[in-house]
């Protein structure tokens, strides 16, 4: 069974433009979005991450997060979202 994490990762590595945000969970099954973001910088390092999570327990995760990217905490509004995507976005232009 293929699971979401690695999915993204195959698409993040085979997709032939470019990628300009990853938006990832920070607690998924099989593999964290910290985990994923890292592994898709190998060959995507000018790529943004943003991070979203419910959890609030999680410190460890979190605090990565928020090192390595932007993070939103869920639930977040389309709004809240597509402010963090614009961020993002304005430093590869």
């Amino acid at each position: 069974r293929i699971r979401a994490g690695d999915r993204a990762l195959e698409l993040c590595r085979t997709y032939n433009q470019p990628i300009h945000v990853l938006l990832t969970d920070v607690v998924m099954p099989g593999m964290s979005g910290v985990d994923l973001a890292r592994a898709v910088r190998q060959s995507r390092p000018g790529m943004s991450t943003i991070y979203v999570s419910g959890y609030t327990d999680r410190s460890s995760d979190l605090s990565a997060a928020v090192e390595t990217g932007m993070f939103l905490q869920k639930p977040y509004s389309l709004i809240d979202l597509s402010q963090k995507i614009r961020i993002a976005c304005r430093d590869k232009r």
